[in-house]
């Protein structure tokens, strides 16, 4: 009896050894990898497995488009201490190694692949973007309301990384390995930035501007532009190139606005105020609550300034003999100014009149005098003359070249013609046309 226990002993003392040998040399019963079942190999003929594995393509489904690549080109790298550690646990050590074999055997062990995810894999998925746009974003720009529209056709997306590291992890040892992430909308751009420029339209189109008046005589006036009028008498555009906003003066509708404002107060038929520095104080006002800053009131005065406000014709010159000045409009516009001399022997005739005729340089034979870049606006039937625009005039006397002095600019000189210093007469001629609109002033 004793013998049969001492070899019954030995026997299940051998069994076990070879057990525990077994269980930490291979894998246990019933254990797979993905979906191949690995009992009974060693951890080389795993790894093996694995490297074969490695480069195998795999399909990746994003909506309905199918994209292969493998985990190599991915930058994954397989965790094998990991690995071993999951497929031989420390507690496999005797006694812990029986009760681990015994328990395989009456179920199945599904092992997923620990894998490490290299800075190319998070370069991969920073910019992989999956568009499928049927059409651009787009920012609308609405004139009325000034205000901008985001209309939202982005369809682009990015992998969820977790969710697919996940799934990586999963599918790794698999065959015909076909995964689906979860992917991320992302957010559009322009979305951005059309909420971020309505904030500051806001800003500029939330309070009136009030406009005060120093009077000729000390006092002040003021008055308001609305907010109705600010939308009315500006225009913004959106440049998508740089995403960039301007907040522009729309001259027709200001220069309407500024006359009804201002006409009704003039006080002096010689001083206006004038309506270009008036529009460059409004812009900046404008760009000053764009920028997120307070601004409501700007200052203007009466002095010497035109005695139109662009709106004569789209292109015209204005003379002011009180002023000695000379104004051009180009596209409802105050673009130069420059000083003049006028008639002192014979009045420069006032009214409307146009360019009659344009010569580089003419003669006058009533003064005997050359007059570089001639425009003659108006006919004296009295004196059998034209009267015209010229720079200072000169004689030649012996060979030589002697021009009207200089310091006569500004003062009346004339014969009744309109002097222009030398470099801006040749401006002015450049100019004008034939047909170009004169306008002259007392």
């Amino acid at each position: 009896m004793k013998r049969f226990l001492v070899l019954n002993t030995l026997l299940v003392t051998f069994l076990l050894l070879i057990i525990n040998y077994y269980s930490s040399n291979f894998v246990l019963p019933n254990t797979y990898l993905g979906d191949k079942k690995i009992s009974g190999m060693n951890f080389e003929e795993v790894k093996e497995y694995i490297n074969n594995k490695y480069s195998d393509p795999f399909l990746l489904t994003a909506q309905d488009r199918v994209y292969t690549y493998n985990f190599k080109d991915l930058g994954i790298l397989v965790d094998y201490p990991s690995l071993k550690s999951n497929i031989f646990p420390q507690k496999t050590r005797f006694p812990y190694s029986i009760g681990y074999f015994l328990k395989s055997l009456l179920s199945k062990n599904y092992l997923s692949t620990p894998l490490n995810f290299s800075q190319d894999y998070y370069q991969f998925i920073s910019s992989t973007i999956f568009d499928f746009n049927t059409e651009e974003d787009k920012i609308i720009v609405d004139q009325s309301n000034k205000i901008l529209h985001f209309q939202d056709f982005d369809q682009r997306y990015v992998i969820d990384t977790q969710s697919l590291q996940k799934e990586l992890s999963y599918n790794f040892a698999k065959n015909n390995i076909n995964i689906n992430p979860k992917l991320i909308k992302v957010e559009p751009r322009v979305k951005g930035v059309a909420t971020d420029y309505n904030q500051h339209l806001a800003w500029v189109y939330q309070k009136p501007v009030s406009i005060i008046i120093n009077m000729p005589d000390g006092t002040s006036q003021t008055i308001t532009i609305s907010t109705t009028d600010l939308k009315n008498i500006t225009t913004i555009q959106y440049i998508e190139d740089g995403d960039k906003l301007n907040i522009a003066i729309n001259e027709t509708e200001f220069t309407g606005l500024f006359s009804s404002l201002v006409k009704p107060i003039k006080t002096d038929p010689d001083k206006n105020i004038s309506m270009m520095q008036f529009s460059e104080d409004l812009k900046s006002l404008l760009n000053t609550r764009f920028s997120g800053q307070e601004s409501s009131h700007i200052l203007a005065k009466f002095d010497y300034a035109p005695n139109t406000y662009g709106d004569k014709a789209n292109k015209y010159i204005e003379v002011d003999i009180s002023q000695q000045s000379m104004y051009l409009f180009d596209n409802k516009k105050m673009n130069a100014k420059y000083k003049i001399s006028s008639g002192l022997y014979y009045p420069t005739p006032v009214g409307e009149f146009k360019i009659l005729n344009k010569y580089v340089n003419a003669y006058s034979e009533i003064f005997n005098v050359y007059m570089p870049y001639w425009m003659a606006f108006y006919y004296g039937s009295d004196l059998g003359a034209y009267f015209g625009i010229h720079e200072l005039p000169y004689y030649v006397s012996e060979g030589v070249k002697i021009q009207r002095p200089r310091e006569f600019i500004g003062t009346p000189k004339t014969g009744g013609c309109i002097a222009l210093d030398i470099g801006a007469a040749k401006e002015v001629y450049d100019f004008a046309e034939v047909g170009t609109p004169v306008y002259i002033f007392n």
